[in-house]
């Protein structure tokens, strides 16, 4: 099983931000990634929308989890924040997003990135994990929540 606290640093999480709607969400998390990892903010900025464009990830519950494969990436990227306002990202069951983890692997790293998706989304549907995210104020709380998870 994959260690989520192994790909999550604290310098990309972001408490209680606030965006206009789904398209400031993702180029604000763009931003992070390009500050931290020097990818050009557009280009992932495009590969997300990319990947919005074939199927919505909001995944119900006030999470969404948009992710996608970049060539020239090193290393695995997580960026998480929450939303001091939420927004609507057209999610299946039409809640808005709150919380959200932005998940960017090189190309053909298939098997973790699969292993994340899926222990992202197991620990979002823990109901109890969920709200103490979403209610976090520091980058440390959300750390300590995903390390108590894990």
């Amino acid at each position: 099983m994959c260690n989520i606290e192994n790909y999550l640093k604290k310098e990309n999480i972001l408490c209680d931000i606030d965006v206009a709607d789904k398209n400031g969400l993702i180029k604000k998390l763009s931003g992070v990634v390009k500050k931290n990892y020097g990818i050009n903010s557009q280009t992932v900025y495009d590969i997300i929308m990319e990947r919005e464009n074939h199927g919505v990830t909001g995944i119900g519950n006030g999470v969404a989890i948009p992710h996608g494969r970049i060539k020239d990436l090193k290393e695995i990227v997580l960026v998480v924040a929450t939303l001091g306002t939420p927004v609507d990202y057209g999610s299946l069951d039409g809640e808005e997003v709150r919380l959200v983890f932005m998940l960017l692997v090189p190309e053909g790293n298939n098997l973790v990135y699969l292993k994340l998706l899926s222990q992202l989304s197991i620990m979002c549907n823990d109901k109890n994990t969920r709200f103490l995210m979403m209610d976090a104020e520091t980058s440390d709380k959300i750390l300590e929540v995903v390390r108590n998870f894990d």
